[in-house]
Parts: C-alpha cells; structure tokens; sequence
C-alpha cells in the first residue's frame, strides 16, 4: 500500500511538472485549480473521507457473503443517485459557486467565465471518484490494497497522457483550449480510478454493472435507501464529516484569499503544497495506519504499559522523518520547485514565489505528522468526536491568521497561517492526550530529539553558506548539472540527517543494523 501510495505521489508531481510547463503560474492555472476544487470539495467530504471510513467499518462487521454483496449494490446505487443530483446541481449552479470561491476574478477579463466553463467540465468528476472509494473500501475489506491504492496512480497517468498529450496537440488553438483539454483529461483519469479497480471487483463477486439494475425500478430504489447498512454509515459519517469540512472550509478561504491577491497566488500555494503533501503522504499517513490496528488492540485488552511504549515510539519515528522533511524542504526549496516545475511557462519569479510559500508550509510538516499519530489514539479509545469538534473551533482562529497573513505577506501569510494553526490543534489535542494520562516523551525521545535537531542544523548551515543558492545558479549553466548537483546534495544531507538523528537513538541503530545487515547478505 506504501508502495502503491509513493508511486502515486511521483507521477503527480509529474502530471504537476507537466501542468507547470505547459500552463505556469497565470490566469487559466488559477482557473483550473479553482474549478477543481469545488467537486475536490464533495469528495473529500463524502467519498474519499467520512463515508469511506464509514463503510469499511460497517461492511467488514457483515460476515454473510450473500448480504455484503446486497449492502454493497445497495449503499453504492444511493451513492450515485445523491452525489449524480449534487453533480448536477454543481453544473446548473456552477457560476454562483465560482464567484463565490473566487469572487475577485471577476476583476479579471475572462478569467471568471473560465473558471465556470472547467467547473460544468469537472461536474461528473465526483461520480467516478465516489464510485472508486467505494469499491476501495470493499476490497481493503476482501483483503485487497496494492491494486485499489494504484487508482490515485491511474488518476494521475490519465490526466498526464490524455490530458498533456491532448493539450500539446491542440496547442495552436491557445492556451484556453489546452487548458480545456488538460480537465477532461483529468476527469478520465478519474474515472480510470474506478476501472482499475473493476477486475477485482468481478472475480469477488461485486461487478458493478449489477448495481445500475437497482436504477431499473422504484421498488429497488426504494429498498437501497431502507437498507440498515445506510443507516448505520451516516450515523458513524457526522463526527468525521466534522473534521473534513473543517478542513475543506480552510482550504476555502485559502483560496477566496489568495484569489485577492496577485495573479498567481492561487497556483503557487497549489504546487507548494503538492510538495509539502510528499513526505506528509508516504511517511505520515504510513505511520498512522500502521500503528492504529496496535493501538486499538492494547486500549482494548486495557495493555496501557505497552501501548505506551508503542506510542512514544511511533511519535518517535514521526519526528524524525517530520523534523528531517521539514527542513529539507526549506533548506532546499528553490532547487526543488526549479527542478520540479520551472519549465516551460512557469519562470523563475514564479520559482521564487512558490519557495517561499514551501518554506511557511513547511514549518507545519512535523506538527501534521504529530497529529496523526495523536488522532489514531482518539480512534481508538472511540472518542474521534473530540478532534473533530476541535477542528471546527479552529476553523475560526485559521480564518484570522490567513487573514491577517494575507493583508501583510501575501500568499506567504496564507500558507504560515496554515502552519501556525496545525501547531494549534497538535498541541490542543496533546493537552488533551495528557489529561488522560498518556505520556507523550521519556528518555529516549529526548534523546532522539537531539539527534534529529543536530541534523537540521547542519542542513541549515549548509544553506546558510549559500549551498542551495549555489546550485540554483547551475541552472543557468547547464541542467543536467543541475539535476545531478541538486540530486546529490539531497540525498547527502538526507543520509547525513538520518546518520545524526539515528546516533542516539536505540531503535534506529538497531534499524540501520537490520539494513547494513541485508545489503551484506547477513542474516
């Protein structure tokens, strides 16, 4: 699943290397990414999110294989009949909606009307991500998680070859019409994120093509919307429905904000956090499912001794790769999103601009690592309504940190803002974490705190020197000395950080030990 998620994260930093080089940081970007952000919206809200938390934990309670293929046809045909009429809504409505998201490009010629016109293109997005979350969740049930995680990898490979190669054939119509071409192609890859998944579907007895039966008559209609199952999902949906609307709500202001700013603000958040989302996807998200089965298991058998030791360990492990990621972005941010996105369109001004947002939201990455952990915990004692009701409080601090940030320093405030409420809700729910008595560091966490600070100082001292600035100026000079200069210096600092962090720390030795170990052939 790791392996799946990693590959999924490299070919959408090259669908954003190749949105990059054929569109920049201008006008028809901040309409795209607008225009997808209101169907990315629903989705995160009811698809990929709360629901699918939901029906997992429902459908893997059913022991029957007769009913769960019953429940499954039935909470999926009132899926696509709700999210088809919310789709539908979003075409008819799509223009009160931009203007909404982005009420300041209308002081743009044009700017607005394209945005509306990618939105109505978007519309039927959400149908085919809803349907493939669905059917991930019932093969994460069956057993299945390599192939079902690949959909986001599909995703991805359909926008870059359908949506870039379809934009570079039609380039001479103009930028507005490849920008066109760049959206459908992104709303086939999404539904390449369902087929994929199809096969599997079949041979477990799930086809999908049985569910558009029940779309045949009333009485069947009727019975999926009366199925206990759907009652039971919406019933676990609202405290997490809670916690992803608080975040989507932020993302909305985001963007209202940056939509005020200049022309280009709006993107260059968007590729700052594509980076920053990197190391926050194959490590923390890594992290977390893996240490939510042992923690579930030891609150339940009242184990309190060891799920402490296991606790402080995974917090350990994520502020390593937290604390280490973090300053690599920063140390190394303008190299990076050159290498990664200045071709083409996107100039080295936007290069600027953009590394500086990926500093600001950089300082968040060991404070979201943390929170995973700490929310895993919640999960587990079943009190998951507390970060979720702690969410929606900071929703409000957020708006007023991104606007003051936004007043003062521009895009750059937005993305701090980000940062600094992130902190925020770590150390609320640390608080809380406390109060029942958890411990959250020893020992042994000290001393890999110390470690780890000793490696992002010597990072810093290496761009202090002007190490980055220095390998920035190889892009003028020659690129593949570029490539292969930044390459190396990344993975130098990389291996010296770990090196550092892991001299004091018993289970990183131990860990190093086991890798030496197998590259030697030892047993």
């Amino acid at each position: 699943m790791s392996g799946a998620v990693f590959l999924s994260r490299i070919l959408g930093l090259v669908r954003e290397q190749v949105f990059a080089y054929f569109f920049g940081a201008g006008m028809v970007t901040d309409a795209y990414l607008v225009a997808f952000r209101i169907p990315n919206l629903f989705r995160d809200l009811f698809a990929e999110g709360a629901l699918s938390s939901a029906f997992v934990t429902v459908f893997a309670r059913e022991s029957q294989e007769e009913r769960s293929r019953e429940m499954a046809r039935n909470v999926l045909t009132a899926l696509l009949l709700v999210v088809g009429l919310v789709c539908l809504l979003i075409f008819l409505f799509s223009a009160p909606l931009v203007t909404l998201m982005a009420p300041d490009f209308a002081s743009v010629s044009g700017k607005i009307e394209l945005t509306t016109t990618l939105t109505r293109y978007f519309a039927p997005f959400l149908v085919l991500v809803a349907a493939a979350a669905l059917s991930m969740g019932v093969l994460n049930t069956k057993g299945f998680f390599f192939v079902p995680s690949l959909g986001s990898a599909a995703f991805n490979l359909g926008s870059i070859l359908i949506g870039g190669v379809g934009a570079w054939i039609i380039r001479a119509e103009g930028v507005e019409a490849m920008i066109v071409a760049f959206t459908i192609g992104s709303v086939v890859g999404g539904g390449l994120q369902w087929l994929i998944q199809w096969p599997l579907l079949v041979r477990e007895g799930y086809a999908p093509w049985k569910v558009f039966q029940n779309f045949l008559s009333l009485d069947s209609l009727k019975s999926s919307f009366c199925d206990p199952a759907l009652k039971k999902i919406v019933f676990l949906m609202a405290p997490s429905i809670l916690a992803v609307a608080a975040v989507q709500i932020n993302v909305f202001v985001n963007t209202i904000l940056a939509s005020s700013l200049v022309e280009g603000s709006v993107s260059w958040l968007n590729f700052a956090y594509r980076l920053l989302h990197f190391p926050l996807g194959v490590f923390g998200v890594a992290l977390s499912v893996a240490s939510l089965p042992s923690f579930a298991r030891m609150i339940h058998e009242n184990r309190m001794d060891e799920f402490g030791v296991v606790f402080r360990k995974s917090l350990r492990f994520t502020w390593i790769l937290g604390l280490g990621s973090a300053a690599g972005l920063i140390v190394f941010r303008e190299p990076l999103v050159s290498l990664l996105y200045e071709h083409g369109r996107f100039s080295r001004a936007d290069t600027l601009q953009c590394a500086m947002a990926l500093t600001a939201y950089a300082l968040a990455l060991p404070a979201l690592n943390t929170t995973k952990i700490f929310v895993q915990v919640f999960y587990a004692r079943d009190k998951v309504w507390i970060p979720s009701t702690l969410s929606i409080f900071l929703v409000i601090g957020h708006y007023f940190f991104a606007s003051w940030g936004a007043r003062h320093y521009g895009h750059v405030g937005i993305a701090l803002a980000t940062s600094i409420t992130s902190w925020l809700n770590t150390i609320l729910l640390g608080i809380v974490l406390r109060a029942w008595k958890i411990r959250l560091w020893d020992f042994e966490t000290l001393k890999v705190l110390i470690g780890a600070l000793m490696g992002v100082l010597v990072m810093i001292g290496f761009d202090m020197l002007g190490g980055s600035r220095w390998i920035l100026g190889l892009r003028d000079t020659s690129l593949s000395l570029f490539l292969v200069c930044t390459l190396m210096a990344v993975s130098a600092m990389g291996i010296l950080y770990l090196v550092l962090a892991a001299m004091p720390s018993t289970e990183f030795r131990a860990l190093l030990t086991r890798i030496i170990n197998r590259m030697l052939g030892r047993r």
